[in-house]
């Protein structure tokens, strides 16, 4: 509440009868020039000071507001951010080797990155009008980057597949001619 009353310094009073700015005076017992301001009249005034602490009251609640609108997404998002994706793809590659499983998650992050072209880009929170394409376009860049991440390892599990099926073959062929 101080900072906004205090804020009113900066406002300088204007010469009585006209729009000037008044003028610098110089104050006895001082070195510098003194600028007439709206704060000598407003600091004190109980009205000016219930209302600066009802819009810091409102700026706390629209800020709790947006936090938790982007806790939303935080949370609704979060398997797309903040992890190590390479850790993460060693984890799952030696847990499920099944192509089927690899499908299942390139869909899941197809699907998310689907579901964040459905919702709303703007959201108005009390006095803030949120843009959230921004976020949309990063969220939707990661899922892609995760879809791309997982078909280069399912690339590199079927071509070793594929490689132990082509020696496995050979193997057999070299048995069929003995």
């Amino acid at each position: 509440t101080i900072d906004i009353i205090t804020s009113t310094k900066k406002f300088p009073r204007w010469e009585t009868g006209s729009c000037k700015e008044a003028r610098l005076v110089q104050l006895v017992g001082q070195t510098e020039p003194y600028a007439f301001t709206f704060f000598s009249d407003i600091v004190n005034h109980p009205s000016v000071s219930d209302a600066a602490q009802s819009v810091l009251e409102s700026i706390k609640i629209g800020m709790g507001a947006l936090v938790r609108h982007l806790g939303e997404w935080h949370a609704e998002y979060k398997s797309l951010w903040g992890m190590k994706r390479e850790g993460l793809l060693d984890k799952f590659s030696q847990k499920y080797s099944s192509f089927v499983a690899y499908d299942d998650h390139m869909n899941l992050y197809t699907r998310t990155s689907d579901i964040i072209t459905t919702r709303p880009m703007q959201k108005m929170i009390r006095f803030a009008l949120l843009h959230l394409e921004p976020l949309a376009r990063a969220l939707q860049e990661m899922a892609r980057v995760w879809v791309t991440s997982l078909g280069r390892r399912l690339h590199n599990t079927a071509a070793g597949a594929l490689l132990q099926l082509d020696l496995e073959l050979k193997d057999l062929a070299v048995k069929l001619k003995k």
